[in-house]
């Protein structure tokens, strides 16, 4: 019986079970009948006992109990501890095991007999009962045996239609149904025959409104979402029997009665609409009184409305509904809002608390990633019903946030804070908060102030919401740090929500200001986690190991709630901690990509437009793109040594170059550059920590310099990155937190001669700008020794002495740094555009001195030839106005004609307009000189497309040509009109002199001529060229011809507006009139009224 051998096992069985038949065994206090069989019933028993209990030998123990309990299953209740412990260790190994295994399927038919052996079983202790069902269990949720889930449903089709024993109990029998909605993930056969088999439960008579169909509701319910179109119809129409057929009964059914929690996974929006679809009479006709047109046409569409009934819309519309869930979300807000709209007050009131109830359930959160989902449903329904249905505000807050109904949420609150009674001060402020929070999270910025101007009740917080929608920053600060000493020393009154406002906005202008040493004194006093770490990755060296613990142990410290902020910190602790490559530290990998993850999730829980809130999430994906590619510096300086530090130092320049290029907008807001700078700031001081001690260490041979050169990288890029966030908080007007920034480079040992200049022509800059401390700046340029720079960056010093000194009020000094600075290098082009700001700001201020005019004409041009880039465009501009502004010799234009430098012609294309309308004009020779420039210069013709939409930022001549026709066109017109009032002149008898005075003017005017002379010359210099061009102008105005509809709709469309506006100006006349006391002489009539 030891042997494992199934086919022996398989010869042996039919004689004993024939044995056990002819001789059973007897009952444990009996005596045997038959003495002679004594010996084998011990045989029997004891092989029983011991193979139960034994690794090998199982099969043929089952087999042998097998006959036993066919032929006495009384005896059976003496092996149940020893079966039941086997039949729980093949359920754990046959849970683990692989479906591919060779021992699989024999483990599957060894339960499948085991099984059946207890189902044999009269009867089982309560105990042995709940380990029996607690195997069943595991075998349904785990095994994925086909054979097997087959057995289980088969056993448990009979435990619930054809046993009526008192075991197994009701809810044994509905605990292992349950279950087995886990086959829908093993086939849709299965899962289907389990979904019969709840059908059958529940059509049933002698099981209706029992125990086993009360527990067994969650089942039904996923009958109802059964992707079988007949089944699932099955399922809602024995739901939709059991439910009373009046409207405000399936709304508290749908709202308040039924439990969704089965099919919280799923969008169930089409089941309730199901159900308020059922309640209509089906077989009312579809039109109530058929028309004579539908009785008497014959058309097949007519008939088959007048004979249609209700049913035959309803039923094929609620089919369809379950296959797109948008149409079911858009016939619901309709549906609901015209239901709303038909009950009572009352119903209204309970249907509102229903409606809140089942808003407030918990596991809606399961399908917060859904879209679209319920909740977005439901308050789209309930935005639409008038009167409108009274939410509390938190609640609404809550599901906008966290079922992406962001702006159904901001509609709702926005709505109801019309209908908030005014003495109702706690529901008011409740949707203040809720509307300011919610415009908070999605950067609604402009929203989210005006409601907090609308909402404020003192002065001081309008003043310091204004200064911080305006960017200024300082300003803001010290507003709000006004209204809270006020509010603290009882000058005013102020409500919670308005102070919290003061010192949230405080701290946000004190992050704006850089001032993290205050904020991260202030986070340790409060206990705020978040801002100390935020202040400490900005203003504490996290490489240092005493720093590195505070922050660690901060961090145990905050809540559990990961969030992709926290994230980015515990990457970078657990890169100093361990620095290696990436496929070595398992840890940084999988906390990165939690991090990403957790990025995701909160993209997905935004709207799915694209907007403000969107920006902060793409910035963090580019912390993480930095993260990874730390990886390879830390792995770099964890094998770096004074051997291989140029090699090493070669290999980081490339990621490091690869930073500099990867930099934010120069518009993004101070604190996306401020993080930026911490973080990079962070890894070069790793890089300093390893690099400074080899360089200090004793150098063999002449590598000492390149050593040197190598091994202060970080703090070469150190200094590059505090000029760089000192330029942009410069362009944001933040003076002091950009003089701030520049005053760490001193702290640094090493900087090139580059970052140097740099960093002196920020600060001069700073001060430029800043009204008091011009002469501080001056005095700083002055100080600077500048015989360590170049030729260029000493130029660039006389320029900002030059304009120290206009900005001073010393002309004559300015002019004389700013002739110094071109002398130095005649290739600046900042130089010469300042030199010519100078004097045109002089000309502006001495309209008569037309030198200073000429000077900024040659200094304009001068620097855009210089520049080429689109700086040269708005210089070029003021040439042109300049030009315009010439005197009567024409002073200006001889230094514009005088000039024979670069004059930049493709920076002019985008003047070409401007260029044609000076022709008109006294600088048109200048105009003509330069169109024919830019003739001769671009031939070429490429696509015409930006002439279709009126942009003539043309990219080749085509942008003269067109402009050019237009103009020609335009002048041509011109004199047909002039010719046409001269001949109406000459009919009324004018004198011919006077009739042909205007046409004379017109002859006379310059740009004809200049017009003529241009066309001439682009078709003599490119015939194919204009031909093709006054091709493709026909085409246009052939195939874009207005038709004679489009004709007659304009006319009337301008008569009418003619006669608007005369009907306006004869009751305007009346009424002046009437209120002269005068008599109205005109035609017009007195109006009715």
């Amino acid at each position: 019986m030891a042997s494992e051998d199934p086919l022996l096992h398989d010869t042996l069985y039919p004689i004993v079970d024939r044995l056990l038949a002819i001789y059973p065994l007897p009952k444990e206090e009996e005596e045997t009948p038959h003495p002679e069989m004594a010996e084998f019933h011990s045989f029997v028993h004891e092989t029983i006992m011991e193979y139960l209990k034994s690794p090998s030998g199982i099969r043929s123990s089952i087999l042998m109990l097998k006959s036993v309990a066919q032929h006495s299953p009384e005896r059976l209740e003496l092996y149940a501890p020893a079966l039941l412990k086997l039949l729980s260790k093949l359920s754990r190994d046959h849970a683990t095991s692989d479906a591919r295994s060779p021992d699989y399927e024999a483990t599957v038919r060894l339960i499948i007999m085991t099984l059946k052996i207890c189902q044999t079983a009269s009867t089982f202790s309560s105990e042995q009962r709940r380990q029996y069902l607690a195997n069943l269990l595991v075998l349904v949720d785990k095994s994925t045996s086909a054979h097997l889930c087959q057995f289980l449903l088969d056993m448990g089709r009979e435990w619930a239609l054809q046993r009526r024993d008192a075991y197994p109990t009701m809810k044994e029998k509905a605990n292992l149904l349950t279950k087995m909605a886990a086959f829908e993930t093993r086939g849709t056969e299965l899962f289907n025959q389990f979904l019969e088999l709840i059908y059958e439960i529940y059509s049933e008579p002698s099981l209706r409104r029992s125990e086993l169909t009360s527990r067994l509701e969650p089942a039904f319910m996923l009958g109802c979402r059964s992707n079988d179109t007949s089944l699932r119809e099955r399922f809602i129409d024995l739901l939709d029997s059991s439910i009373p057929r009046s409207l405000m009964s399936r709304l508290t059914y749908i709202l308040a009665v039924q439990s969704w929690e089965s099919l919280a996974d799923h969008n169930w929006i089409y089941l309730s609409l199901d159900l308020l679809l059922s309640s209509i009479d089906a077989e009312m006709p579809l039109s109530s009184s058929p028309s004579v047109i539908f009785q008497q046409t014959a058309s097949p569409m007519a008939q088959t409305i007048a004979n249609s009934t209700v049913r035959d819309v309803v039923r094929p519309m609620r089919r369809l509904l379950f296959y797109d869930i948008q149409a079911a979300q858009d016939t619901w807000v309709s549906v609901f809002s015209a239901v709303w709209s038909l009950l009572s007050r009352k119903e209204q009131t309970d249907i509102t608390s229903h409606m809140v109830m089942l808003l407030s359930r918990d596991y809606h959160i399961r399908q917060s990633e859904l879209r679209p989902n319920v909740i977005q449903g439901l308050l789209e329904g309930i935005h639409v019903c008038r009167p409108a249905m009274s939410l509390p505000a938190h609640l609404v807050k809550y599901l906008a946030k966290m079922f992406c109904s962001w702006h159904v949420g901001l509609e709702y609150l926005q709505c109801s804070l019309e209908s908030v009674r005014d003495d109702d001060v706690s529901a008011r402020d409740s949707t203040y908060d809720a509307l300011a929070e919610l415009y908070a999270e999605i950067a609604e910025e402009d929203m989210f102030y005006g409601l907090w101007r609308r909402r404020s009740i003192h002065h001081e917080t309008n003043v310091a919401i204004t200064y911080e929608q305006n960017g200024m920053w300082p300003e803001a600060q010290i507003a709000y740090e006004q209204a809270q000493s006020k509010a603290r020393d009882g000058l005013i009154a102020f409500t919670e929500s308005e102070y919290c406002l003061w010192e949230d906005h405080w701290i946000t202008a004190t992050e704006k200001m850089q001032q993290w040493d205050i904020l991260f004194d202030l986070a340790r006093a409060d206990g705020n986690g978040e801002l100390l770490l935020e202040a400490a990755w900005r203003c504490k060296d996290w490489a240092e190991k005493d720093q590195l613990a505070v922050v660690e142990e901060q961090l145990q410290q905050m809540s559990a709630v990961a969030t992709p902020r926290r994230r980015v910190y515990e990457a970078f602790i657990t890169l100093v901690k361990s620095p290696g490559a990436v496929e070595k530290n398992v840890e940084f990998t999988r906390i990165l990509e939690d991090a990403m993850q957790l990025s995701l999730r909160k993209w997905i829980a935004f709207p799915a437009k694209m907007s403000s809130c969107h920006i902060p999430l793409l910035q963090h994906f580019q912390q993480f793109v930095e993260l990874q590619e730390a990886v390879q510096i830390f792995g770099s300086l964890s094998t770096t040594s004074v051997q291989n530090i140029e090699r090493k130092s070669a290999d980081l320049k490339l990621v490091l170059q690869a930073w500099r290029e990867r930099l934010p907008n120069l518009h993004d807001d101070i604190s996306v550059w401020s993080d930026l700078i911490a973080w990079r700031q962070n890894v070069f001081s790793s890089i300093n920590k390893h690099y400074i001690p080899i360089i200090n260490a004793p150098q063999q041979g002449n590598t000492s310099n390149a050593a040197n050169t190598y091994g202060y990288r970080g703090y070469h890029e150190t200094a590059w990155i505090i000029n760089r966030f000192a330029h942009v908080a410069r362009k944001h007007d933040l003076f002091e937190v950009a003089q701030q920034s520049l005053t760490k480079i001193y702290e640094l040992p090493n900087i090139e001669i580059s970052e140097a200049f740099l960093k002196l022509r920020e600060e001069a800059r700073c001060r430029l700008q800043v009204p008091e401390r011009l002469v501080d700046g001056l005095n700083l340029i002055n100080n600077t020794n500048l015989i360590y720079f170049s030729t260029p960056q000493k130029a660039e010093f006389y320029t900002l002495k030059a304009m120290f000194y206009s900005a001073l009020g010393q002309p004559d000094d300015a002019d004389n740094c700013f002739g110094q600075a071109v002398q130095l290098d005649m290739n600046v082009a900042k130089a010469w555009a300042e030199w010519g700001r100078f004097n045109d700001k002089l000309f502006t201020n001495a309209p008569s001195e037309h030198k200073h005019a000429t000077q900024a004409v040659t200094c304009y041009l001068q620097a855009a030839g210089l520049y080429k880039n689109a700086k040269s465009r708005p210089l070029l501009t003021s040439v042109l106005w300049l030009l315009s502004l010439d005197d009567s010799v024409g002073t200006v234009a001889q230094a514009f004609t005088k000039f024979t430098g670069d004059r930049a012609l493709w920076y002019w294309i985008n003047l070409v307009p401007q260029l044609l309308f000076s022709l008109s004009f006294q600088e048109g020779p200048q105009a003509f000189k330069l169109l024919l420039e830019l003739a001769r210069a671009h031939p070429q013709v490429r696509a015409i497309l930006c002439f279709m939409h009126h942009q003539l930022t043309f990219s080749r001549p085509q942008g003269v040509f067109f402009p050019l026709r237009t103009l020609r066109e335009d002048h041509a017109m011109l004199k047909k009109s002039a010719e046409h009032a001269r001949q109406m002149k000459l009919q009324q008898g004018v004198d011919s002199e006077v009739a042909n005075a205007e046409l004379a003017e017109i002859m006379k005017r310059p740009e004809g001529k200049y017009v003529d002379d241009l066309v001439a010359q682009v078709k003599t210099n490119n015939p194919l060229l204009a031909l093709t061009l006054e091709n493709i102008v026909e085409q246009f105005a052939n195939r874009f011809k207005a038709t004679p509809e489009e004709e007659i709709y304009r006319f009337t469309f301008m008569l009418l507006q003619d006669a608007v506006q005369v009907r306006s100006l004869c009751l305007l006349l009346h009424d002046l009139y009437s209120t002269l006391g005068v008599e109205c002489q005109s035609s017009c009539r007195k109006p009715r009224r």
